[in-house]
């Protein structure tokens, strides 16, 4: 943690420890001067020690022997000491008023706070995003029942909230540049997040309102709610699955172990499993790999596998997909009807205990050591922590050692709700579309959500795109996730692709990206187009389109390459002849 990370507490340490270190030096000082001044008028050893010591204490109180050249003589130990100690008496003073009148102090500094970071609730997440806030020194008021008086750390203040108040007023919500909702019960978090866009309306800036959901499902639904529309939805699992999968990409892994596609292993298929699989079908395209596989171990095998494809009815279009209630059921390695398993490239423990959890990840390696088609590290949700996080990228991962992931602080930063405009890059896509296609694709702000998640699906392959490019991800991954850059970088002059046949294998690798988002919402094939229905007449492959529907993916991919930044240190290609080089050239 860099000096500029360090948490209110650490600081309060530090200037405590400044403080007595800057007492103990006037003490030294005047000691000293005394000491010789009394030595001066031929004091006893005894006598000059006391005198020393007794004028020595009298340096924090201001007293007149420090103004009394005759007593003072020309020691410069007691001139530096004097105003030491005016300035350590007055240091205490200061410190002791703050300390006795902290909470009249917080609550008068929140009342005239403006353009600040507001968030209501006392769900664990609320506390991971004022934690957050704190260390990125936003001004941010937090409207929790945890405690009983205003309080004061840093940027952060802590403000007591009663039962049933939705600490709207109290936290000047009208005032607040965001506004987080992160109640405990997710209907309470819909109920206030509502009334804060409500209220919001009526202030003099335009606050933006976020809502945390635990069900993804209701995250992602939320716009057919009245007002829902302009709520920025987010789930702690949606954050704990593209924050993994974005340190350590599947697709590179499944490179790293040689295997033919993607093919990870979840145990426990809740919100994050699921989160995890979905991810996987729509992110796990490109590098030449074959379509990717999932295998769950789930107690209620049957059940959560009903369930999720009757959300995802289009899911086995993109992804092949197994439920299995025990390990031992399955049989890595042996051939399914037209081809062999590939090579488990990663497994996710997702269970919520974090004792069951732990138990299972280790019974897993065990396991594992037994099946030669079980590679890989083995990811371990904790939310607090307790086993090795390693830098992003794939170089550090050893097979088969447990990781932890999903940690509240992770999550927090995953969220993105403390960015100026968490859907910047999502709303750069949105605008680019009209742009592309000759037509009005309507203002953000009007868009369903489904539309919205769309777009942001569109950044978030770009990665597969830059490794399938060949270009190195494993520089930009190796960053901490709240300083990686987005959208990535690339180095300066570099080319997003070399020639036109990388240009159209970009294409159609983008068609095929689209087909997934289009099938993981629900959509199919059909002669004639109906929205209503769900129906589309694209969802073929890229060579069997119209070419004006060529020509519109071609231009997404140019879109691309403009959007990308060009600056030092961005991405860049290997030397040619490299692996990834190979990869880039044989895609297709």
């Amino acid at each position: 943690m860099s000096d500029d990370e360090q948490p209110a507490s650490h600081r309060r340490h530090w200037l405590i420890g400044a403080w007595l270190a800057f007492a103990l030096v006037t003490i030294l000082l005047a000691t000293w001067g005394w000491y010789l001044q009394a030595k001066a008028f031929n004091a006893t050893g005894l006598r000059r020690l006391e005198n020393a010591v007794y004028m020595t204490l009298r340096v924090f109180s201001l007293s007149d022997a420090y103004t009394n050249a005759d007593l003072m003589g020309d020691r410069w130990q007691l001139v530096i000491a004097r105003w030491m100690g005016g300035a350590v008496l007055l240091g205490g003073v200061a410190t002791a008023g703050l300390a006795l009148f902290q909470t009249q102090l917080a609550a008068l500094v929140a009342s005239l706070r403006r353009r600040h970071t507001l968030i209501v609730g006392d769900h664990d997440i609320a506390f991971a995003l004022a934690r957050q806030a704190e260390l990125r020194r936003l001004p941010t008021l937090h409207l929790t029942a945890s405690v009983a008086a205003a309080k004061w750390t840093g940027s952060l203040i802590s403000l007591p909230r009663t039962p049933g108040d939705d600490g709207l007023a109290a936290g000047r919500a009208v005032y607040a540049e965001r506004v987080i909702i992160a109640e405990s019960d997710l209907g309470e978090s819909v109920e206030n997040a509502l009334k804060a866009v409500a209220k919001v309306r009526t202030g003099p800036g335009a606050a933006r309102v976020a809502v945390h959901l635990d069900d993804p499902a209701m995250a992602e639904g939320i716009h057919h709610v009245e007002g829902g529309v302009d709520l920025y939805a987010f789930s702690e699992v949606q954050a704990v699955a593209r924050s993994i999968m974005l340190r350590h990409p599947p697709f590179l892994l499944a490179t790293r172990f040689g295997a033919p596609a993607v093919h990870i292993l979840i145990i426990g298929f809740d919100g994050l499993g699921q989160e995890l699989a979905r991810d996987v079908a729509l992110n796990a395209l490109g590098m030449g790999l074959g379509r990717p596989r999932v295998t769950v171990i789930d107690h209620s095998a049957a059940r959560v596998k009903r369930e999720f494809l009757h959300r995802h009815p289009e899911f086995s279009h993109i992804c092949e997909i197994e439920v299995f209630e025990h390990l031992e059921e399955v049989r890595f390695g042996v051939p399914t009807a037209d081809h062999a398993r590939p090579t488990v490239c990663a497994s996710y423990v997702c269970l919520r205990d974090s004792a069951v959890a732990l138990t299972a990840a280790i019974s897993l390696r065990e396991s594992a050591i037994r099946h030669d088609m079980i590679q890989g590290p083995i990811f371990t949700r904790l939310r607090s922590g307790g086993l090795t996080r390693p830098p992003g990228g794939i170089e550090a991962l050893e097979s088969l050692k447990l990781y932890g992931f999903g940690g509240l602080a992770d999550s927090a930063v995953a969220s993105h709700v403390l960015l100026a405009d968490p859907d910047a890059p999502a709303k750069a896509v949105h605008e680019s579309y009209s742009q592309i296609g000759g037509f009005s694709a309507g203002a953000w702000e009007h868009l369903s959500e489904e539309m919205r998640v769309s777009n942001r699906r569109v950044v978030s392959h770009i990665p597969a795109k830059l490794a399938t490019l060949g270009f190195d991800l494993e520089p930009w991954l190796a960053l901490p996730d709240e300083k990686r850059p987005w959208p990535p970088p690339l180095a300066p002059g570099t080319t997003l692709f070399r020639d036109d046949a990388e240009r159209t294998r970009m294409a159609a690798l983008e068609h095929e990206r689209w087909m997934a988002d289009r099938r993981l919402n629900g959509w199919r094939k059909g002669a004639r187009r109906d929205n209503a229905r769900k129906i589309h007449t694209d969802l073929s492959p890229f060579d069997d389109l119209p070419e004006s529907v060529k020509l519109f993916d071609h231009r997404v991919i140019d879109w691309m390459d403009s959007y990308l930044p060009r600056r030092p240190g961005g991405l860049d290609r290997p030397p040619a002849n490299t692996a990834s080089e190979a990869v880039a050239r044989d895609t297709g």
